[in-house]
């Protein structure tokens, strides 16, 4: 099973190149370097198997408000609920949060899928969000 923890600067590593295998338009270095450890409103955490980072979640949580803005799962451990297990956790540790919201590209239909089934809403769409043009739907979860 996966082990869900704050995320380290070793970890932080394995993250970034994680980012840089995973998508097209990855982060800059320092939001995993920089952000988490200097904004105390960040959070960064990962799922370890093994003792190997195979995802992670990030965000901001401000005034029991949730902002996750990235959720990453290695490919070779996608669609075995490592995703579900990292939002799970991510909802369980702030547990007294009022809403969260998430963007997600509108042709990622399985990311999609896996937040719905914790019960996140479209709200609304966001026109060429991402870099390449994409739209993103906003979708918000509340307690």
């Amino acid at each position: 099973m996966c082990k869900f923890k704050p995320m380290t600067l070793v970890d932080a590593h394995a993250v970034y190149v994680l980012e840089q295998d995973l998508f097209s338009d990855p982060w800059p270095r320092d939001s995993f370097f920089s952000e988490p450890i200097e904004n105390e409103k960040a959070f960064a955490f990962v799922s370890e198997k093994k003792n190997e980072v195979v995802g992670y979640i990030m965000g901001w949580y401000i005034e029991k408000e949730i902002h996750i803005s990235n959720v990453a799962v290695m490919k070779k451990y996608q669609r075995q609920g490592i995703g579900s297990f990292l939002v799970s956790n991510l909802l369980k540790y702030y547990d007294h949060f009022e809403i969260c919201f998430l963007e997600v590209r509108e042709s990622n239909y399985s990311a999609q899928k896996l937040y719905n089934k914790f019960g996140f809403k479209d709200i609304f769409t966001r026109k060429s969000y991402y870099s390449n043009g994409e739209n993103a739907v906003v979708m918000s979860k509340q307690k």
